[in-house]
């Protein structure tokens, strides 16, 4: 998707999957489950229902990608229910302020508004993405540098979308295989 170069798709390439189930005591099956579990749907539609609904898409995809995080039992913790509620509320609350920008004048103190919220918005995406960048990579026993390694700058400029292309990216080299 957004990584994209001159028109070829950036693949990564894994161990085949036997190899995986043989490493570590059949934890290879284990990480089988978590990639195929994770995976939802294309990037390219998780970017246009984002895009056509301001958002509100995004704070349910990350809803729901966090309550199948949180199943896998790993020692990296889980992400906070709590704070997934909030980004939930907070990506209506934003649409809602977007919305109403979009009518604004210019001088409108819903437009400064909006602006503030929609940054706060983003950091909660970025902190989202980490956290759930970080219990993949103790799930996958991810080393740095491997295909199963969440990059942190793509995590960072585009969390959702990269976790959702990256689960995409496994899951089919997992297929492959």
């Amino acid at each position: 998707m957004l990584l994209a170069v001159a028109g070829k798709r950036v693949t990564y390439r894994l161990t085949t999957a036997r190899k995986l189930c043989k490493e570590k005591g059949g934890k290879g099956i284990k990480q089988m489950d978590v990639v195929t579990g994770l995976r939802s749907q294309s990037t390219w539609k998780l970017l246009a229902l984002s895009l056509a609904t301001l958002g509100i898409y995004t704070g349910h995809y990350v809803k729901n990608q966090t309550n199948k995080l949180n199943a896998i039992p790993n020692e990296s913790g889980q992400i906070n229910l709590q704070f997934v509620f909030g980004v939930l509320v907070f990506s209506y609350v934003t649409a809602a302020m977007d919305f109403w920008s979009f009518f604004a004048d210019d001088e409108n103190p819903v437009n400064l508004l909006s602006s503030v919220l929609d940054v706060i918005w983003a950091f909660s995406m970025i902190i989202w993405g980490h956290k759930a960048r970080t219990i993949m990579h103790r799930s996958l026993s991810a080393a740095k540098g491997s295909g199963a390694w969440f990059h942190a700058g793509w995590t960072f400029f585009f969390s959702p979308l990269y976790f959702n292309y990256k689960i995409n990216v496994l899951s089919e080299n997992l297929q492959d295989h």
